[in-house]
């Protein structure tokens, strides 16, 4: 298992549940993950602490500006939408550092 940072959280890859591998036919044990296709909100190697949520702030800002400034599908919004409401969740559910 290898600790990889992100931005909006830490990501402790462990190929055989990694979400990101999910598209290759089969992980390698000594696979790496593939950061394009991480979804820190939805994998179970993602660990988000309180010192991602600037971050993820910002991943929600983004997010809703482009909801203002561009002529977007309705399947655009909706991703968008979805992402904001992800990021929301996973920023809420963020762990409590021990004490």
């Amino acid at each position: 298992m290898r600790q990889n940072q992100l931005s909006a959280g830490d990501c402790y890859f462990e190929a055989s549940t990694a979400l990101c591998l999910s598209r290759r036919p089969s992980a390698e044990p000594e696979a790496a993950p593939v950061m394009n296709h991480c979804q820190p909100a939805k994998c179970p190697n993602s660990c988000v602490l309180p010192q991602h949520r600037p971050a993820i702030d910002n991943v929600i800002g983004d997010a809703r500006q482009l909801l203002t400034i561009r002529p977007l599908t309705s399947l655009q919004k909706t991703a968008l939408h979805q992402q904001i409401e992800q990021m929301r969740c996973m920023r809420d559910q963020a762990e409590e550092p021990a004490r």
